[in-house]
């Protein structure tokens, strides 16, 4: 669990990875996310092999930040294929990916709109900024054997 603003826990995600195949190998995508603003603990998050990262102050996140700008779930990262995407699930503050907002709701009360597109795929050194905290974006590919490791072994030389 989460305490003090900024905090967060990292968990499970949700689904099974799917990617390109090579003879029994799956490539994916690893997000590694570095905070470089704000006060997130650790300062380096790992997410292999999960097709789905939800962020928000939610219990059921898999990135949980105790930050009172954080909708309970602001974002989610997709990253079980050969790329990453980021989505903002209509954050009230929204999610910026190079201090570009890719979604949330802007103003207050009746003037209360969606912003458009809130979808985006990520790159490799992006910065992916979500409430009070800024990640920094790193990218690995990955392959996951579906058969027994000798196999796996095989394919790697």
């Amino acid at each position: 669990m989460s305490s003090g603003t900024g905090r967060a826990r990292q968990g499970r995600g949700t689904g099974a990875a799917a990617g390109r195949h090579r003879e029994g190998l799956t490539m994916l995508t690893r997000v590694i996310l570095t905070a470089i603003e704000g006060d997130v603990k650790p300062l380096q998050l790992s997410f292999e092999g999960q097709e789905q990262v939800l962020i928000g102050r939610d219990r059921a996140c898999a990135l949980r930040l105790d930050d009172p700008t954080v909708s309970r779930r602001h974002c989610l990262i997709d990253a079980g294929g050969e790329a990453a995407w980021v989505l903002d699930l209509d954050s009230l503050n929204g999610t910026f990916v190079n201090g570009q907002r890719i979604g949330g709701v802007r103003g207050r009360g009746r003037e209360e709109a969606p912003t458009g597109r809130a979808l985006r795929e990520l790159h490799d050194g992006d910065e992916l900024h979500v409430g009070t905290q800024t990640f920094s974006v790193h990218l690995v590919a990955t392959e996951e054997d579906a058969g027994c490791p000798a196999e796996r072994e095989l394919w790697a030389g």
